[in-house]
């Protein structure tokens, strides 16, 4: 019985050993970065995981890597030295700006369009727009409370059509805030 399993494990070693993958992954495309105050977190994570961390990468590949990902204001950056981690230090100066982020992503709550009517891809925006914008802030590390859950369901309840609006507050079952 003991000889069994050991010839077993041994045959499904070899097939194991000789096994080829035959779907290949697609390859992951280098992240742009277009010089977006808001969009510079993402980027960063993106270019450090893929290119910065990669251990088989030189420092002038990385620097390559680096200038090729970047357009806009962001491709204007220069530096005094020419190294990947001196021009990605003058990005992070620039562009990694917790505040301005905060409020950029406040002021695009604020200016969701209103409803006219009702509209099921109007109330989609209207969430994809709130809900972007809550992970940006807490990716920031900034919770929600009962305050922030009382603002937002203000202010999303002022972008909604009269009709939608009515029905909302028909659905209501409680006299607490909703979140």
């Amino acid at each position: 019985m003991i000889e069994n399993k050991t010839n077993h494990d041994s045959d499904l070693k070899s097939y194991i050993d000789h096994f080829e993958l035959k779907s290949k992954l697609p390859e992951i495309p280098l992240p742009i970065f277009y010089g977006k105050i808001e969009e510079f977190s993402n980027f960063k994570n993106q270019f450090v995981c893929l290119i910065t961390d990669n251990k088989e990468l030189t420092n002038d590949q990385k620097l390559f890597y680096l200038k090729a990902a970047l357009r806009g204001e962001a491709e204007l950056i220069e530096t005094s030295d020419d190294t990947s981690q001196s021009l990605f230090s003058a990005l992070e100066e620039r562009f990694e700006n917790k505040r301005a982020v905060v409020d950029i992503h406040i002021q695009n709550m604020l200016k969701i369009e209103n409803l006219n009517f009702e509209s099921s891809k109007g109330l989609r925006n209207i969430t994809d727009s709130i809900n972007k914008s809550l992970r940006a802030l807490k990716s920031l590390k900034l919770d929600c409370n009962n305050l922030t859950n009382a603002i937002l369901v203000n202010i999303t309840l002022e972008r909604l059509d009269k009709g939608t609006r009515k029905a909302y507050e028909l659905s209501i079952q409680t006299k607490e805030i909703p979140s």
